[in-house]
């Protein structure tokens, strides 16, 4: 399996220009495997299927995302980096 891909890459280079950091592209992939936003099992692994299939549904009810945020959500934030190596 490789440690990164092209459009972790990507994401990596597109978070460290909006200030983020320990975003690199290794960091990403593992976030990106993680979260199943890609499904890297071989072909032949018994859970390759499963995978698919969940990656293929809706989400299960009282789940589903909403277009508007929830009133009560935390906002993102910009950590500063100043002073720090």
């Amino acid at each position: 399996m490789p440690p990164r891909t092209a459009l972790s890459d990507a994401y990596s280079k597109d978070l460290k220009e909006r200030g983020f950091s320990f975003v690199g592209s290794t960091i990403v992939y593992a976030h990106m495997q993680a979260t199943g936003m890609v499904n890297d099992h071989v072909i032949d692994c018994f859970r390759r299927p499963e995978v698919e299939r969940l990656g293929r549904t809706s989400p299960p009810k009282g789940r589903e995302r909403s277009a508007q945020p929830r009133a009560n959500a935390a906002k993102p934030t910009k950590r500063s980096t100043k002073g720090k190596k």
